[in-house]
């Protein structure tokens, strides 16, 4: 830390920077970093900072945080933080107008400070994978419908591909994610019921089944349903670290839920494999692996597997920044149909 009556030198502000480069910026090439251009610049050495180089600097911190925080921004670890005029000097603590040069306290100006980019700079870093909910965009990709009856087992699968891999990295740097939906209408389902304890018909079975896993969430590191009954999620996001050991024939399991009672033996699954550096393939199932189970029918000539009817749908959908970050949505290809 320079001294109270010391300037910010070339040094300082270019530590400072780098700081919010981490973040805002293309980060470390893994999952640090918004990919966002910076309007400040780094500095040589025995360059002066102007009041100018610190309003860039002040702007890049204030995206940053606004994704992080909202609009205003607001700050943990600073004492709130403000721009420096045309015609001030910048010190360490605060930041005076004029001839008389540089604060030696910060009762004169609180937030204009070196001390208070700093602070500022840290508060970023430290949130970074804390955002506001309110610089997201949802959007869907794909809502895929069956309205035939159906057995044994239907696939829905898409392809997401992004412009370049650090795109990827970024949409999930920022908070984005991929969420996948279910659900079956119609048929021997009760509209609207997915808590009969126990459901009567499988068709019941299926309806509560998709409808109490919630939204399953597949975002930086895991994978996530937030239902009532949400089934079985996993440590498989984009960062998984086996990616380049997956394909079609060897990939991941990232989501399952089961049914129950005498159907307890269908599932609902997703699993993926990395088709390229900046594209994930997901084949969500919907398996009727029940095959029919002894009634005490005497007229019964054995097991009795029904089909599942009404209208069965699988969505696939993007919670993007849109907002100040301005990130772009992914595009996604449908590769098979319910």
């Amino acid at each position: 830390m320079p001294a109270v009556t010391d300037l910010v030198n070339s040094s300082v502000y270019n530590s400072i920077r780098s700081t919010v480069s981490n973040v805002l910026g293309v980060g470390d090439g893994a999952q640090n970093g918004y990919g966002r251009t910076l309007e400040s610049t780094s500095k040589a050495d025995n360059d002066i900072i102007y009041a100018a180089d610190m309003q860039l600097l002040f702007n890049d911190l204030v995206k940053a945080r606004t994704h992080q925080s909202g609009t205003p921004p607001t700050w943990s670890s600073a004492d709130g933080l403000g721009a420096p005029s045309a015609g001030e000097i910048v010190g360490v603590y605060a930041a005076d107008v004029g001839a008389g040069g540089t604060s030696v306290d910060a009762i004169n100006d609180l937030n204009e400070g070196f001390a208070d980019f700093e602070s500022a700079a840290v508060d970023i870093s430290d949130n970074r994978d804390t955002f506001d909910s309110g610089q997201f965009s949802t959007s869907i990709g794909d809502s895929n419908e069956r309205q035939s009856s159906w057995n044994a087992e239907i696939t829905h699968t898409v392809t997401v591909t992004w412009a370049n891999a650090d795109e990827r990295r970024y949409f999930f740097n920022t908070g984005g994610s991929i969420k996948f939906n279910a659900n079956l209408t119609g048929g021997t389902s009760v509209p609207g019921d997915v808590t009969t304890t126990p459901p009567g018909t499988k068709d019941e079975i299926w309806q509560t089944m998709l409808g109490t896993m919630g939204t399953i969430t597949f975002g930086k590191n895991t994978t996530v349903a937030d239902g009532s009954n949400p089934g079985i999620g996993t440590n498989v996001g984009n960062y998984y670290a086996a990616w380049a050991a997956t394909s079609s024939q060897y990939p991941v399991g990232i989501f399952s839920k089961s049914g129950a009672g005498l159907y307890a033996e269908n599932e609902y699954s997703i699993v993926a494999w990395e088709t390229a550096p900046n594209s994930i393939r997901f084949l969500i199932s919907f398996s009727d692996n029940d095959i029919g189970d002894e009634v005490s029918d005497p007229a019964s000539t054995g097991p009795e597997d029904e089909d599942v009817t009404g209208v069965t749908t699988s969505t696939v959908s993007f919670l993007t920044a849109t907002g100040v970050l301005g990130i772009s949505q992914p595009a996604l290809t449908v590769n098979s149909n319910l």
